[in-house]
């Protein structure tokens, strides 16, 4: 019984690959698309299997247009893809752009601040934060997985790094108060949280830039 259902899931799986993967042609790879699936539970190895199918769908139907480009800014625009898709796919965001010099994402996320109440939790403010990370440079300090119930996936890196509030005009008082105590727009080391199933490794020997 287990090994029909295991061969059943897997079929299943396969078949919203490749109807994902058709799908996904007229979207062209789009941030929107990789946030969707990645939210939806795809891996970033099965995100990047599509988009590939993607990208092979669209280079067929655009062999006159390839023609008349040099293969050098081919290569380059191939690799650019390359990078936003990887780091897409494995760095936790809601938006994020790459580039050889620099590396920046904006994501909602809550931090904590203040001591415990009474039933054990500290208050926590919200906002939507901009880092900015120069790739030029950059050391990575601590690269490991997560460990089930053990332990988070870390990435640990140091160099020329900018934080901003994004939304900081749109909190109330309170918050903002909060906020400017604990927020730091230029920490020298950062923690870039990775998304679950990404390997922190892989993303920390290809973030910093190879001269």
């Amino acid at each position: 019984m287990n090994m029909i259902r295991f061969l059943l899931h897997s079929t299943l799986t396969m078949l919203l690959l490749l109807t994902s993967a058709q799908l996904w042609a007229e979207t062209d790879c789009s941030k929107d698309a990789i946030g969707f699936y990645m939210d939806k539970g795809f891996t970033p190895a099965q995100v990047t299997q599509m988009c590939q199918c993607s990208t092979s769908s669209s280079d067929n139907n655009s062999t006159a247009k390839a023609a008349t480009s040099t293969g050098e800014s081919a290569n380059l625009v191939a690799q650019e893809q390359g990078e936003l898709l990887f780091f897409s796919t494995s760095i936790l965001s809601d938006t994020l752009t790459v580039t050889p010099d620099t590396l920046t994402y904006v994501i909602d996320e809550c931090i904590r601040y203040g001591e415990e109440d009474i039933t054990g939790f500290r208050p926590k403010v919200c906002a939507v934060f901009k880092t900015t990370i120069s790739r030029v440079g950059l050391k990575v300090l601590r690269a490991v997985k997560g460990v089930s119930i053990f332990r988070d996936a870390e990435l640990l890196v140091q160099g020329d790094i900018k934080r901003e509030i994004v939304n900081f005009n749109e909190l109330d008082s309170k918050d903002q108060k909060a906020i400017k105590k604990i927020f730091d727009p230029s920490p020298e080391t950062f923690d870039i949280v990775t998304r679950k199933g990404a390997d922190p490794k892989k993303v920390a020997a290809r973030l910093p830039r190879k001269d």
